[in-house]
């Protein structure tokens, strides 16, 4: 039973520093326990339960090694704790600027601004490369925090990887020198493949452009057009009614364009497709601002079945109907003039819309944006996000859904048969013109209005008043 008290102490102070005045400690108390366990025996107890009673009466000795226990142990561990979470958050922190360090190249390249790209691209490698180098310079030295053999022989560990820390950082070094060579080289490729160095000239220049703008291509369409789609950066796009017989794209720059520099296009099965230029045109280069204008005969209208429209950095202004009418656009403006259509669907960021005309339906999605809508439409949903909304039409539509962040809705509609209104807000208010019942119904009902807003009131005008 005594070797059992032994292995009880020794557990006690298993976690404990291996120090002189740590082992004296414990042997005091195995000698402490041993007395009072033979007195327990004596007094007539078993031995279990002279066991059990003296290691009971030895309580928490946390306290007790406490007193015993350098003052330099906590201080050392904590830091060596430190310096490892530290280590740790710099080197993720490093390794993921090097996974993101693609993506502004993959983004700006959306809008022809790849150099940007890749100045960021190299801007988060060079900060990636310095959190790895500080973290190697700056990690926390070892310190002796007793006189054991077991101390000596970390000490010695840590001078010998100390004395290593030198040639990892010029590792590093060497290893960022290779990374930036093989990215300079891969850019330098590019750049040869896609028509060498001029785009850096082509750069500068087309930021000073002035003048007039020159037809650089025109292209006639000697088929019937029934779908046309538009994708297109950096400049203006026209669709507008023409007197001819032909649907006429005509591209508009304030300088000569190269071949792959002019706008694409293709025809089949009725659908005409216009890129702002060729894929292939290489990835630094950056476009000059072009006009492209598509004209539609006037024979061909009631043809036109589908308009899509998606564009960046363009002002849009279409004055032709289709069936179905979307336009995209992306810090540029819309422009939509005596349109007839079936639907016309619209989402802008950074760009304000002015439409006119008629539709059964209008879908509207707006950020940082002012809307005016102005004519005949049955159905208007909208969803936006700072900026405001502006409806008059000529007709009461039959359903009207918007959600709305930080702008105002004003809505003018004739006299009518009637309709509900459903309004939930989070600081804003609800005018109403017409006479509502209980706040949600005039007349008979009839139309289905709902509003939700934040931050934003809302106000029903009648027309004419």
């Amino acid at each position: 039973m005594e070797k059992r008290l032994n292995e009880y102490i020794q557990n006690l102070f298993a976690g404990a520093p291996k120090t002189q005045a740590m082992a004296e400690l414990q042997v005091e108390m195995e000698q402490n326990l041993l007395e009072k366990y033979r007195d327990l025996l004596e007094s007539g107890m078993s031995e279990e339960e002279a066991y059990g009673a003296a290691v009971g009466s030895i309580g928490d000795i946390s306290g007790l090694i406490g007193e015993v226990m350098p003052e330099k142990i906590p201080s050392a561990f904590e830091a060596e704790r430190r310096q490892k979470v530290r280590s740790g958050i710099l080197v993720a922190a490093a390794v993921m600027l090097y996974i993101l360090s693609v993506v502004p190249v993959i983004i700006l390249s959306m809008f022809e601004l790849e150099i940007f790209g890749v100045v960021a691209m190299f801007a988060m490698i060079a900060l990636a490369t310095g959190l790895l180098i500080f973290n190697s310079m700056t990690k926390v030295k070892y310190l002796r925090s007793d006189q054991t053999m077991t101390g000596d022989f970390r000490r010695w560990r840590y001078q010998r990887e100390h004395s290593r820390s030198g040639l990892r950082v010029l590792v590093v070094a060497l290893t960022i020198i290779i990374i930036f060579a093989i990215l300079a080289g891969t850019i330098i490729a590019v750049s040869l493949f896609s028509g060498g160095w001029d785009w850096l000239d082509r750069w500068i220049s087309d930021e000073k452009l002035t003048g007039e703008y020159m037809v650089t291509r025109t292209v006639s369409i000697d088929q019937p057009v029934e779908d046309i789609d538009i994708s297109w950066v950096n400049g203006e796009v026209l669709v507008v009614p023409s007197t001819g017989d032909r649907v006429e794209i005509i591209e508009r720059c304030q300088r000569e364009l190269d071949e792959r520099e002019q706008m694409s296009y293709t025809v089949s099965g009725g659908k005409l497709k216009v890129k702002f230029h060729e894929s292939r045109i290489g990835w630094l280069r950056r476009m000059p601002r072009k006009k492209l204008e598509i004209q539609v005969p006037a024979g061909q209208l009631e043809l036109l079945r589908r308009l899509y429209i998606d564009a960046v950095s363009a002002d849009v202004t279409v004055s032709v109907g289709a069936e179905e009418m979307t336009v995209h656009n992306v810090s540029g403006r819309i422009d939509i003039q005596g349109a007839d259509a079936g639907s016309i669907r619209i989402n802008t960021v950074s760009g304000n819309v002015q439409a006119e005309g008629t539709a059964r339906s209008v879908n509207v999605h707006y950020v940082s944006s002012r809307i005016q809508l102005a004519g005949a439409f049955d159905e208007i949903k909208t969803d936006g996000v700072s900026g405001g909304l502006t409806v008059e039409s000529r007709i009461c539509p039959s359903k009207i859904t918007s959600h709305t962040v930080s702008g105002d809705v004003k809505l003018t509609i004739p006299e009518n048969n009637g309709f509900s209104v459903k309004f939930n807000k989070v600081s804003g208010k609800l005018n109403c013109d017409f006479p509502l019942m209980n706040n949600k119904t005039y007349k008979e009902g009839g139309a289905d209005f709902s509003f939700d807003t934040v931050s934003g009131d809302v106000t029903i005008r009648r027309s004419g008043e």
